[in-house]
Formats: structure tokens, C-alpha cells, sequence
């Protein structure tokens, strides 16, 4: 990845940082988190789901928090892959 500082390659929590922002700024654009078939959605309960985005050949996921009356995401916070 091309950096102001320079270039850091096979670092795998520049490339996660890298992963996570992209997915975030989506947010902007919330139907790609329908449309794209490499998204996966599973409900935790009645307010909060998990999001499954791509990663490499893994995936990591957000935590929509989503309470009524939704008028959009109130909290998105990301957990690391294999975290809970």
C-alpha cells in the first residue's frame, strides 16, 4: 500500500486498517451492503446485526446497531477477525 510515508507491503494491520476503512466509507452508499454477494448479514437480536464484509481470503465484520425508529446506523463498531 502506497502510503504518504512511503510504501508498506504484507503488513497485515495496514491491510486490515486498509479493509476496515474501505467497508466504513461504504456507509455512504448503504446498498452495497445488500447488493454485493460478498456481504453476509446475521442477526444477534432484535437490534443489532453482524456484517460479514471480505478480507483477503477471510472476512471481517461490523456490528450494526439499529434502534427503533431507525433513521439510520447509530453505532458501527468493528471487531477484529475471531474477536467477540
Amino acid at each position: 500500500m502506497e502510503l504518504p510515508f512511503g510504501v508498506i507491503e504484507n503488513s497485515a494491520g495496514v491491510d486490515s486498517a486498509a479493509n476496515q476503512g474501505r467497508w466504513a466509507e461504504t456507509m455512504v452508499y448503504p446498498a452495497v451492503f445488500l447488493t454485493d454477494p460478498r456481504v453476509g448479514w446475521e442477526a444477534v437480536d432484535d437490534g443489532t446485526a453482524r456484517v460479514y464484509v471480505p478480507f483477503g481470503e477471510s472476512e471481517q465484520f461490523y456490528l450494526f446497531n439499529l434502534q427503533p425508529p431507525v433513521q439510520g446506523v447509530e453505532e458501527l463498531p468493528l471487531l477484529q477477525p475471531g474477536g467477540e
